[in-house]
């Protein structure tokens, strides 16, 4: 069964690739700026980096694309102010290895967004490939089959499609999880501190795991406690050096109103700014079909796990409580992500509700008959 499940997957990413690099990017103001973060890694001249995103957009977007990249209040100003411009970048700098990852690219003479599109894509996939490999073990083989159609539902599509980090994040995730399973902890605790170099928000996740890793493995403890300073100095030395703006101007522009110069201004966020956002934006959150399935696989999960465990304290010894205990930990971030920053965007949590998945067909996997090596090949 090993060598059909690896030709049926081998099928489904190459024919999914494909696809994806087939249509353009899906751009948005987002690529534009990391485009333009990347351009300052090799000259300050903010024409300059101004004109070269622009211009290389025009010359990967199709017409009317680059129009509706230049149309409405925020956009133009954008497009005709260049300071305006270069005051977004902050925003951007901060994602190292995404910017990075498109200026090498477009140093080897590709398209700039063709490079965003294919960092996406790529990265997208082999997170994916890791996941497999990692869930392997404790995944029963037929029930492989069903990933592509259950992924695409959670997002996965529209994750390899954006021109974000998102994808990068998913595949430094799953890298992550993929050495969890294998038990590998010194790995996982070098790893936590370079999630920050992908995305600053996985901090949050580098903290969940830093405490429980403390629980379970003690004998650790001032390991954990290297790699928790090394994040947080990480953290901290990326926000100062790209003069990051924080967290009030961050929600402030993203949620209350997006100002073209957010250097100029003091945005602060009250108590009621926040409550009335939160609030406002819960209707999404009940909403969110990827969000309200990740939360079934959450339920049944653990109906299946207690079914098979009984109620009382969990013994993480177990390779059964090991495994559900990933779909937690993704619990608890997916609410503390909501709490610091309320949006249920989709792209943000799709290796979140991708683990999930893998988690429930885990816990499928206990009630089916035990398969080994070489009942599976």
């Amino acid at each position: 069964m090993r060598k059909v499940l690896m030709l049926y997957f081998i099928c489904f990413f190459s024919i999914f690739f494909a696809l994806v690099l087939a249509k353009p990017l899906d751009s948005n103001f987002d690529t534009l700026a990391y485009v333009a973060s990347a351009k300052s890694w090799e000259t300050s001249n903010a024409i300059e980096i101004h004109q070269y995103a622009y211009d290389e957009l025009q010359a990967y977007a199709a017409e009317d694309d680059y129009d509706l990249m230049i149309s409405g209040e925020y956009r133009q100003d954008m497009f005709t102010k260049v300071d305006a411009f270069m005051q977004q970048l902050p925003f951007y700098d901060i994602r190292v290895v995404y910017v990075g990852s498109i200026y090498v690219l477009s140093n080897l003479g590709l398209n700039p967004y063709f490079s965003a599109h294919l960092v996406s894509a790529l990265t997208g996939i082999l997170g994916l490939v890791v996941l497999l490999r990692a869930f392997s073990a404790v995944v029963h083989p037929a029930l492989l089959f069903s990933i592509p159609f259950f992924v695409i539902p959670l997002g996965f599509y529209e994750l390899v499609r954006l021109g974000t980090p998102d994808a990068l994040s998913f595949f430094a995730v799953s890298l992550l999880i993929y050495f969890y399973m294998k038990s590998r902890w010194n790995i996982m605790l070098v790893l936590l501190p370079f999630l920050i170099l992908v995305r600053t928000d996985l901090l949050i996740l580098v903290v969940i795991f830093a405490g429980y890793m403390v629980f379970i493995r003690r004998d650790l403890f001032w390991k954990i406690v290297a790699s928790l300073a090394v994040t947080l100095l990480l953290y901290f030395s990326l926000n100062i050096y790209f003069g990051n703006y924080g967290w009030s101007t961050v929600f402030y522009v993203s949620f209350i109103d997006r100002v073209s110069e957010p250097a100029m201004q003091v945005l602060n966020v009250s108590v009621g700014d926040y409550v009335n956002v939160f609030s406002k934006r819960l209707q999404h959150v009940l909403t969110n079909s990827a969000f309200l399935m990740f939360l079934g696989l959450l339920t049944l999960s653990g109906v299946l796990y207690y079914l098979r465990n009984g109620i009382g304290t969990p013994d993480f010894k177990s390779e059964c409580t090991l495994v559900f205990s990933l779909l937690v930990i993704m619990f608890f971030y997916l609410c503390l992500h909501y709490l610091s920053f309320p949006a249920i965007w989709m792209r943000f949590f799709v290796a979140q509700y991708c683990i999930g998945l893998f988690v429930f067909l885990a816990m499928i996997s206990l009630y089916l008959p035990r398969w080994n090596q070489e009942a599976s090949k």
